[in-house]
């Protein structure tokens, strides 16, 4: 009985001891800790790190291959292109007169022009001699040469002056024709009427070839009537003057000289400006803007 008394305290005192044992492991066992908060920036550079550590860790240097070397070319010098030849400059197409152009072929009816109605005379075509006979008072005229600077030759202008009109001096453009049978004649193509001067004004035809002023220097006179023979009155401006020219010029009779010769120059407007254009209209065609800053004399003519 004793014995066994003593055999269950053993095993009640071997049962405490384990019990005693299993609390102080308990004791000394760390309680489990409170789960820390995730930092999502700190997560992300240690992803970054860790993907650039993994990317540095599988690149692998590449090895040069050696390339074949390449071949040195020699590149031919181009050959020069033939230059581009320059088209000649077409002659100008010069347009039809009122009455089919100068030259025209011989027409069916014949224009007769009445005296006084000066555009009447446009188309009117005759032989040889002036245009008015004299009985229209004084006159002139000249052919156009390629002297003045003109591209064309074969026309000529006729002029009359108070004694075909009153008022007007009346001046005609006309150029040489052949007809069919091989006779020469003269074609009207433009007339032109001029005021007639008034004192100390003139008209130039040219410049330099003819003018109509027997009042323009007055009162002034000349110091050696004879210096003036073969002389012309001309025309300096500025700006350059178109020939052939028709211009009505006038004069302040303050600003003339009480005696001039072939050396006097005078201040001149200009009224009025005609350029006898030969190249596209084959017509007297009014200079604008007029001529300004100008001077007039006397330039000799041989």
């Amino acid at each position: 009985m004793a014995s066994r008394v003593y055999s269950l305290w053993r095993w009640g005192l071997l049962g405490g001891g384990l019990s005693v044992l299993a609390g102080l492991l308990a004791a000394c066992r760390p309680s489990p800790a409170t789960p820390a908060t995730t930092d999502p920036s700190r997560d992300l550079v240690a992803t970054q790190v860790a993907l650039i550590m993994t990317q540095t860790a599988v690149v692998v240097p590449a090895t040069p291959i050696p390339l074949p070397a390449t071949p040195t070319v020699t590149l031919a010098a181009p050959t020069p292109a033939p230059p581009t030849p320059v088209p000649p400059t077409p002659e100008p197409t010069l347009p039809p007169t009122p009455d089919g152009g100068p030259c025209a072929p011989d027409r069916t009816t014949f224009v007769t022009p009445t005296p006084g109605d000066w555009d009447s005379y446009l188309g009117y075509r005759y032989n040889e001699g002036w245009l008015l006979d004299s009985d229209y008072g004084p006159r002139g005229g000249f052919l156009i040469t390629p002297d003045w600077g003109v591209v064309r030759e074969g026309f000529s202008v006729e002029m009359y002056f108070e004694g075909a009109d009153p008022d007007y001096m009346v001046v005609f453009l006309q150029q040489r024709c052949q007809a069919a049978d091989g006779s020469r004649y003269w074609e009207i193509i433009d007339v032109l009427t001029v005021p007639q001067p008034e004192s100390n004004q003139a008209v130039l035809l040219g410049p330099e070839e003819y003018h109509y002023g027997p009042k323009f220097w007055e009162p002034a006179r000349a110091k050696d009537g004879r210096a003036l023979m073969g002389a012309e009155l001309g025309l300096i401006c500025s700006t350059p003057v178109p020939r052939p020219l028709v211009a009505l010029i006038q004069t302040d009779p303050a600003a003339l000289p009480d005696i001039y010769d072939l050396d006097t120059r005078v201040p001149v407007t200009v009224l009025q400006a005609w350029h006898i254009d030969l190249v596209t209209t084959q017509r007297f065609k009014a200079v604008e803007p007029l001529p300004t800053d100008c001077k007039s004399g006397y330039t000799y003519v041989p």
